[in-house]
């Protein structure tokens, strides 16, 4: 029989090979950079890095798979990193945020305009309701929408998802990100519970058609 330690050996070498692969990639990555560069071409690619983290669901077993789809997510975002030109200063990152801790009150608002997706009892409800004690909320049909209505002055903020601990990132909220200009104002965890609700008396052998959210299902 294997001992620990023989286990734990060939966990090691393992785990060689995966770092020396890894930064196989990012050199790979940065390569990719400098060809987008003199090509004047864009770094992020949406349509490709959802094909990414979908194939990479598909090449491990079920119960792997949600693990495999975030450490693409990770492996992406390390290459999108690479592959931003080195000559910008990382100054000119930073001096927007600052401006925006300076022009923020020291006291978050206690209410304001807020616009969500979804309606009234949404998980995005909750959060905004940690925020402010007294918000006035929009509920629009999309994550886009939600944008929008701050970049057009009709809210002063907006409540978007971004993180699921099942499923990993928000891919379409990221995928706006990069096209809205806005700043990250406030975080918060919020706990999801979803619940399977039925008429009373119905047995779960008798249910034939769910209607859900592809997150909730």
């Amino acid at each position: 029989m294997t001992d620990l330690s023989q286990l734990r050996s060939e966990i090691d070498r393992i785990d060689t090979q995966l770092f020396e692969l890894f930064s196989q990639r990012v050199d790979v990555a940065r390569r990719i950079g400098d060809y987008k560069r003199e090509r004047g071409l864009a770094v992020f690619d949406p349509t490709r890095e959802r094909q990414k983290v979908a194939d990479a669901g598909g090449r491990v077993p079920p119960e792997l798979s949600t693990y495999a789809q975030v450490l693409m997510e990770l492996l992406m975002e390390a290459a999108r990193s690479q592959e931003v030109d080195p000559a910008t200063p990382a100054d000119a990152d930073f001096e927007p945020i600052e401006r925006a801790v300076e022009q923020t009150p020291a006291v978050f608002p206690s209410t304001a305009q807020v616009a969500c997706q979804g309606v009234e009892g949404a998980y995005s409800q909750i959060a905004a309701d940690r925020f402010f004690r007294h918000p006035s909320i929009s509920y629009l049909d999309s994550f886009e929408g939600v944008f929008r209505a701050v970049e057009q002055g009709l809210c002063q903020y907006g409540v978007l998802p971004i993180e699921n601990s099942t499923a990993g990132s928000v891919n379409k909220v990221y995928d706006l990100m990069m096209e809205h200009d806005f700043h990250v104002t406030r975080t918060s965890r919020v706990r999801i519970d979803h619940n399977l609700l039925a008429k009373p008396g119905t047995h779960l052998e008798d249910v034939r058609d769910i209607y859900s959210h592809e997150q909730a299902i």
